[in-house]
């Protein structure tokens, strides 16, 4: 959708690449980056567009997209009032001897977005999985599975393929559970890959029922 904002076409008419170079468009926009800079970072990642195309195309989200500037106001506020950010977990980021500007300004920019979905991960991720895999495999007498990577906004983990479904329900479940952020509440569905390497050799966007899930894990080779 995001995509079909910046490039004026209809979604169902954007294309793989188009996704990406909105999806890292937007992130662009909310941490106030301009067109020269997220050319040379698409450039770095083998996409050829220039600085002009580049501004026009964050200028094109932000017309369609209202509210980052209140945004940008507000993270402003925060850190000259109180010298810190603070996410809704109580996680600081301290400024307390740098001089303000933008450089510092964007780095706040960036530190919501990502030290809230850092903190989700933890807190309904990795720390309530890790004791569930511990509960699970006491109870059957043999272990269960094991957490393999904690990657930002993912959770990599293998498991015996009669415990799969249950370790995934549970991560998921955890996960989409809604908090309530700055008065709202919000809820990040999940998506799941399912396979022997990290790319995944199946994937959904929302938990298949176990009948779907099981028959993927017994389908894939081991």
């Amino acid at each position: 959708e995001n995509a079909s904002y910046i490039f004026n076409l209809p979604t169902d008419d954007v294309t793989k690449e188009q996704r990406y170079l909105g999806k890292v468009t937007v992130h662009g926009a909310w941490r106030d980056m301009q067109g020269a800079r997220l050319s040379d970072s698409l450039m770095k990642d083998g996409y050829i567009r220039t600085p002009t195309e580049c501004q026009a195309d964050i200028n094109a989200y932000r017309k369609r997209v209202t509210g980052i500037e209140d945004y940008f106001r507000w993270c402003r506020r925060q850190v000259i009032e109180h010298h810190y950010a603070e996410n809704s977990w109580g996680r600081r980021l301290y400024f307390t001897y740098d001089r303000f500007g933008d450089e510092v300004y964007r780095r706040v920019y960036s530190y919501y977005p990502q030290s809230e979905i850092a903190d989700w991960m933890n807190q309904l991720g990795l720390v309530p999985f890790w004791w569930y895999i511990q509960d699970l495999a006491a109870r059957e007498g043999q272990p269960v599975g094991a957490i393999n990577v904690h990657a930002h906004d993912a959770l990599v983990f293998s498991a015996k393929p009669q415990y799969a479904y249950d370790l995934t329900k549970f991560l998921v479940t955890s996960l989409e559970q809604a908090r309530q952020l700055y008065g709202v509440s919000l809820s990040i569905p999940c998506e799941i890959k399912l396979g022997t390497s990290w790319k995944g050799d199946v994937s959904w966007k929302r938990l298949p029922s176990q009948a779907v899930f099981e028959k993927a894990v017994h389908g894939l080779k081991h």
